[in-house]
């Protein structure tokens, strides 16, 4: 696994060691992607019969200018020149619903990539450069895009539940942008951990995007945290960009995984809240 010890990294290793799944998780720090020499270590601890789980990548917290877009092309061009030379049993990739604009209709694997942002267009053409190298080298390929993802271990602090259970926790209150009537659909980090493990057991190829199928406003959100937190205060803020809604059609996850149960918005948020007061040190 590639950036295991990022935020999701983290609850996919302990879905795959819960399922006595062998799992080699490497972070940037033992691997840097970015590195010429990355193609020569991957063929050191990669084996033709592994499953590769790409899940590292350089994300909007970090930066959003060329040099980060560079940086994230680069680490795909380097696990491509290793799937050239040595290559592996299974490819499956973590992409992101960045790759797609935000339509009038629900967002369905068929809808056409057209990323606004330059962390969407990353991730699209990372899809696109692993999609030719394993169709070159007859390696199966998965993709998943995920939805905004929030949990306990989240460290990039993003607008929505991530950031509002904090920012109640801390500062007993939360700040929203407008009215917070933009519509999201919020995917529980165990979830997407358990959609991953689930789909790389049934050698699943092709686009699927984890999503819950329900979306609700940030300001639903925030109702609910306040109910966790009840004095909590609401603050609405200026809008830094235009209003829009996202949500998205799961018949295909549906159908790849039919007894699929998704964790409750409310359920959640309790969760993460109680997981934060376990472990202060977790609060930014």
């Amino acid at each position: 696994m590639l950036g295991g010890s990022g935020f999701i990294g983290l609850l996919v290793v302990q879905a795959l060691k819960a399922s006595s799944v062998e799992v080699l998780s490497l972070s940037s720090r033992q691997l840097d992607l970015c590195s010429i020499h990355a193609p020569r270590l991957l063929d050191k601890v990669l084996r033709p019969d592994d499953h590769l789980l790409f899940l590292s990548a350089v994300t909007p917290d970090k930066g959003r200018d060329l040099a980060t877009f560079r940086k994230n092309l680069l680490m795909a061009e380097h696990v491509c020149e290793f799937l050239a030379t040595s290559g592996c049993a299974h490819v499956t990739y973590v992409s992101s619903d960045a790759v797609y604009r935000d339509p009038a209709h629900s967002i369905t694997e068929e809808a056409l990539p057209s990323p606004l942002e330059l962390y969407g267009v990353a991730h699209f053409a990372r899809e696109r450069i692993l999609s030719i190298a394993c169709e070159q080298f007859s390696i199966p390929l998965l993709i998943i895009r995920p939805v905004a993802v929030y949990g306990a271990l989240d460290t990039h602090n993003s607008y929505g539940p991530n950031r509002f259970v904090r920012q109640a926790l801390t500062e007993k209150r939360i700040e929203l942008f407008g009215e917070g009537e933009e519509l999201r659909d919020h995917l529980w980090g165990d979830d997407l951990a358990d959609i991953i493990l689930a789909l790389i057991k049934r050698h699943s190829t092709g686009v699927v995007n984890a999503a819950t199928g329900l979306s609700v406003s940030f300001a639903q959100v925030a109702e609910e945290i306040c109910r966790l937190l009840p004095h909590t205060e609401v603050v609405e803020i200026p809008r830094q960009r235009r209003i829009t809604n996202r949500t998205f059609n799961t018949r295909s996850l549906r159908l790849a995984l039919p007894s699929l149960e998704f964790t409750p918005l409310g359920v959640g948020l309790h969760r993460m809240h109680q997981l934060l007061l376990s472990s202060q040190g977790s609060i930014s």
